[in-house]
């Protein structure tokens, strides 16, 4: 999976991007509390940052829910 033009450096993550990309969508609908973007990630880092989480850690689906 290509996101933003970004390739990983570690072989073997990319070859399971590559390989997963084309079911991200499917997995997406299928799964979506167990699917996240390194984008949302980011975002949600951000927001948590900037205001803080009762959380310490998060779900996929908390990471999701902060990152909107």
């Amino acid at each position: 999976m290509l996101l933003r033009g970004i390739r990983s450096k570690t072989r073997w993550y990319q070859a399971l991007y590559d390989v997963l990309g084309p079911f991200y969508q499917l997995l997406r609908r299928l799964f979506p509390t167990y699917v996240t973007t390194t984008v949302n990630i980011g975002r949600a880092m951000i927001h948590v940052a900037a205001t803080g989480c009762s959380k310490q850690i998060l779900s996929s689906a908390d990471i999701n829910q902060l990152a909107n």
